[in-house]
Protein backbone atom coordinates (compact mmCIF):
# COMPACT_ATOMS: atom_id res chain seq x y z
CA UNK A 1 0.00 0.00 0.00
CA UNK A 2 1.16 3.74 -0.71
CA UNK A 3 0.28 6.75 -0.35
CA UNK A 4 0.54 9.54 -2.97
CA UNK A 5 0.64 12.82 -2.40
CA UNK A 6 -1.20 15.91 -4.54
CA UNK A 7 -0.69 19.14 -5.19
CA UNK A 8 -4.08 20.23 -5.37
CA UNK A 9 -5.11 20.00 -1.92
CA UNK A 10 -6.02 16.76 -1.15
CA UNK A 11 -4.04 13.57 -1.09
CA UNK A 12 -4.82 10.41 -3.37
CA UNK A 13 -5.05 7.04 -1.29
CA UNK A 14 -3.68 4.29 -3.65
CA UNK A 15 -3.83 0.75 -2.87
CA UNK A 16 -1.73 0.05 -5.27
CA UNK A 17 -1.24 -3.96 -4.15
CA UNK A 18 -5.49 -4.89 -4.75
CA UNK A 19 -5.85 -2.03 -7.38
CA UNK A 20 -9.22 -2.05 -6.53
CA UNK A 21 -10.31 1.41 -4.44
CA UNK A 22 -9.62 4.50 -5.46
CA UNK A 23 -10.65 7.51 -2.90
CA UNK A 24 -10.32 11.03 -2.18
CA UNK A 25 -9.18 12.11 0.99
CA UNK A 26 -10.39 15.98 1.51
CA UNK A 27 -8.37 18.36 4.03
CA UNK A 28 -9.41 19.55 7.60
CA UNK A 29 -12.32 21.93 6.20
CA UNK A 30 -14.32 20.26 3.99
CA UNK A 31 -15.93 22.73 1.02
CA UNK A 32 -16.53 19.85 -1.34
CA UNK A 33 -18.09 16.67 -1.45
CA UNK A 34 -15.61 13.47 -1.62
CA UNK A 35 -15.80 9.73 -1.34
CA UNK A 36 -14.16 10.39 2.06
CA UNK A 37 -14.02 13.10 3.67
CA UNK A 38 -12.27 13.96 7.12
CA UNK A 39 -12.87 16.82 9.02
CA UNK A 40 -12.06 18.30 12.37
CA UNK A 41 -15.42 19.13 13.09
CA UNK A 42 -16.00 23.00 13.01
CA UNK A 43 -18.56 24.72 10.60
CA UNK A 44 -20.79 21.95 11.07
CA UNK A 45 -19.25 18.91 8.70
CA UNK A 46 -18.66 15.55 9.09
CA UNK A 47 -15.98 14.20 11.07
CA UNK A 48 -16.39 11.01 8.58
CA UNK A 49 -18.22 11.18 5.45
CA UNK A 50 -18.35 8.56 2.59
CA UNK A 51 -20.37 9.75 -0.04
CA UNK A 52 -21.14 9.68 -3.78
CA UNK A 53 -22.56 13.41 -4.19
CA UNK A 54 -24.06 15.98 -1.84
CA UNK A 55 -27.33 15.05 -2.35
CA UNK A 56 -26.76 10.91 -1.69
CA UNK A 57 -24.23 10.13 1.54
CA UNK A 58 -24.27 6.67 2.20
CA UNK A 59 -21.99 6.81 5.58
CA UNK A 60 -21.92 9.73 8.04
CA UNK A 61 -19.77 9.83 11.58
CA UNK A 62 -20.37 13.21 13.50
CA UNK A 63 -22.33 16.11 12.20
CA UNK A 64 -25.81 15.60 13.99
CA UNK A 65 -25.23 12.24 14.40
CA UNK A 66 -23.11 9.47 15.88
CA UNK A 67 -23.18 7.57 13.15
CA UNK A 68 -25.56 7.41 10.38
CA UNK A 69 -26.32 5.48 6.63
CA UNK A 70 -28.28 7.58 4.52
CA UNK A 71 -29.92 7.33 1.25
CA UNK A 72 -30.15 10.82 0.10
CA UNK A 73 -33.73 11.04 1.38
CA UNK A 74 -33.81 9.30 4.26
CA UNK A 75 -32.06 7.83 7.51
CA UNK A 76 -31.43 4.25 7.46
CA UNK A 77 -30.49 3.94 10.42
CA UNK A 78 -28.84 6.36 13.03
CA UNK A 79 -26.73 6.18 16.47
CA UNK A 80 -27.66 9.54 17.88
CA UNK A 81 -27.22 12.10 20.23
CA UNK A 82 -30.41 14.47 19.03
CA UNK A 83 -31.91 13.96 15.34
CA UNK A 84 -34.92 13.38 13.42
CA UNK A 85 -35.92 9.55 13.53
CA UNK A 86 -34.73 7.26 11.04
CA UNK A 87 -35.86 3.82 10.56
CA UNK A 88 -33.67 2.46 12.99
CA UNK A 89 -32.66 5.11 15.92
CA UNK A 90 -30.54 3.92 18.54
CA UNK A 91 -29.04 6.18 21.44
CA UNK A 92 -29.13 6.22 25.42
CA UNK A 93 -32.66 5.47 26.04
CA UNK A 94 -33.21 2.68 23.25
CA UNK A 95 -33.80 1.47 20.18
CA UNK A 96 -36.45 3.20 17.97
CA UNK A 97 -37.76 1.73 14.47
CA UNK A 98 -39.29 4.77 12.45
CA UNK A 99 -39.15 6.55 15.92
CA UNK A 100 -37.11 8.32 18.52
CA UNK A 101 -37.34 5.98 21.30
CA UNK A 102 -38.70 6.87 24.88
CA UNK A 103 -38.60 3.33 26.81
CA UNK A 104 -36.01 0.17 25.92
CA UNK A 105 -37.69 -1.05 22.69
CA UNK A 106 -40.25 1.25 20.39
CA UNK A 107 -41.38 0.67 17.17
CA UNK A 108 -43.73 3.19 15.64
CA UNK A 109 -46.03 1.23 13.99
CA UNK A 110 -47.44 -2.00 12.87
CA UNK A 111 -44.95 -5.16 14.14
CA UNK A 112 -44.98 -8.69 13.01
CA UNK A 113 -43.72 -11.79 14.21
CA UNK A 114 -43.35 -14.83 12.82
CA UNK A 115 -43.00 -17.26 15.62
CA UNK A 116 -43.78 -16.94 19.62
CA UNK A 117 -43.96 -14.30 21.74
CA UNK A 118 -43.23 -14.66 25.28
CA UNK A 119 -43.26 -13.05 28.14
CA UNK A 120 -41.26 -13.38 31.16
CA UNK A 121 -43.62 -14.31 34.29
CA UNK A 122 -41.48 -16.20 36.06
CA UNK A 123 -42.68 -16.01 40.27
CA UNK A 124 -38.21 -15.25 40.47
CA UNK A 125 -38.71 -12.12 38.79
CA UNK A 126 -41.93 -10.42 40.93
CA UNK A 127 -42.41 -8.87 44.30
CA UNK A 128 -45.59 -8.09 46.34
CA UNK A 129 -47.60 -10.99 44.22
CA UNK A 130 -51.53 -10.67 45.32
CA UNK A 131 -54.81 -12.06 44.08
CA UNK A 132 -57.27 -9.92 42.32
CA UNK A 133 -60.44 -10.02 44.45
CA UNK A 134 -63.12 -11.23 42.39
CA UNK A 135 -65.55 -8.72 42.78
CA UNK A 136 -62.76 -6.05 41.56
CA UNK A 137 -62.11 -7.42 38.85
CA UNK A 138 -66.28 -7.37 37.43
CA UNK A 139 -66.02 -3.76 38.52
CA UNK A 140 -63.42 -3.49 36.32
CA UNK A 141 -64.76 -5.07 33.66
CA UNK A 142 -67.99 -2.93 33.81
CA UNK A 143 -66.04 -0.36 33.27
CA UNK A 144 -64.16 -1.19 30.25
CA UNK A 145 -65.59 0.22 26.85
CA UNK A 146 -64.29 -2.13 23.79
CA UNK A 147 -64.47 0.28 21.01
CA UNK A 148 -63.41 0.14 17.06
CA UNK A 149 -61.04 2.95 16.06
CA UNK A 150 -58.49 3.68 13.19
CA UNK A 151 -54.87 4.94 14.08
CA UNK A 152 -53.33 8.36 12.47
CA UNK A 153 -50.66 6.16 11.10
CA UNK A 154 -52.47 2.95 9.60
CA UNK A 155 -56.03 5.01 8.52
CA UNK A 156 -56.55 2.02 5.91
CA UNK A 157 -57.07 -0.03 9.04
CA UNK A 158 -59.10 -1.11 11.73
CA UNK A 159 -58.86 -2.09 14.83
CA UNK A 160 -60.38 -3.50 17.92
CA UNK A 161 -59.92 -2.30 21.14
CA UNK A 162 -60.04 0.29 24.42
CA UNK A 163 -58.92 3.74 24.85
CA UNK A 164 -56.08 3.99 27.67
CA UNK A 165 -57.16 7.40 29.06
CA UNK A 166 -60.71 5.39 29.85
CA UNK A 167 -59.78 1.77 31.46
CA UNK A 168 -60.39 1.50 35.14
CA UNK A 169 -57.92 2.58 37.31
CA UNK A 170 -57.33 -1.61 37.83
CA UNK A 171 -55.81 -1.60 34.68
CA UNK A 172 -54.54 1.88 33.86
CA UNK A 173 -50.76 2.96 33.48
CA UNK A 174 -49.39 5.52 35.17
CA UNK A 175 -49.58 8.34 32.15
CA UNK A 176 -52.69 6.68 30.62
CA UNK A 177 -51.11 6.66 26.97
CA UNK A 178 -50.31 3.13 26.71
CA UNK A 179 -52.14 -0.41 27.66
CA UNK A 180 -50.66 -3.82 28.91
CA UNK A 181 -52.40 -6.37 27.08
CA UNK A 182 -51.51 -9.22 29.73
CA UNK A 183 -53.52 -6.55 32.86
CA UNK A 184 -57.14 -6.91 30.29
CA UNK A 185 -56.58 -10.76 30.46
CA UNK A 186 -55.93 -11.09 34.50
CA UNK A 187 -58.90 -9.05 34.61
CA UNK A 188 -61.27 -10.90 32.50
CA UNK A 189 -59.89 -14.32 33.64
CA UNK A 190 -60.70 -13.58 37.29
CA UNK A 191 -64.18 -11.97 36.37
CA UNK A 192 -64.90 -14.81 34.66
CA UNK A 193 -64.07 -17.18 37.28
CA UNK A 194 -65.86 -14.86 39.64
CA UNK A 195 -69.23 -15.23 37.73
CA UNK A 196 -68.42 -18.88 37.12
CA UNK A 197 -68.33 -19.51 40.93
CA UNK A 198 -71.43 -17.14 41.30
CA UNK A 199 -73.31 -19.56 38.42
CA UNK A 200 -72.25 -22.90 40.56
CA UNK A 201 -73.71 -21.81 43.22
CA UNK A 202 -77.17 -20.54 41.74
CA UNK A 203 -77.15 -24.11 39.88
CA UNK A 204 -76.53 -25.70 43.21
CA UNK A 205 -79.33 -23.78 44.70
CA UNK A 206 -81.65 -24.58 41.86
CA UNK A 207 -81.05 -28.08 42.19
CA UNK A 208 -81.89 -28.36 45.70
CA UNK A 209 -85.23 -26.83 45.40
CA UNK A 210 -85.85 -28.82 42.30
CA UNK A 211 -85.13 -31.75 44.76
CA UNK A 212 -87.69 -30.42 47.18
CA UNK A 213 -90.31 -29.89 44.87
CA UNK A 214 -90.11 -33.16 43.57
CA UNK A 215 -89.93 -35.24 46.62
CA UNK A 216 -92.92 -36.45 47.83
Amino acid sequence: MGLQPRRSGCRHLLLAAIGILTANIAPAQVTEFADIALDGGTGGTPFIRFDHSSSSSQFIVGFSSNLAFYNGEAYAMRIYRTASPGTLNVDGTGVGVGVLPTTTFHVGGDALIEGNLEISSSRELKSDIEGIGGSEAIAALRELTPVSFRYKSSPEATSLGFIAEDVPDLVATAERKTLRTMDIVAVLTRALQEQQQQIDELTGQLLELQALVEAP
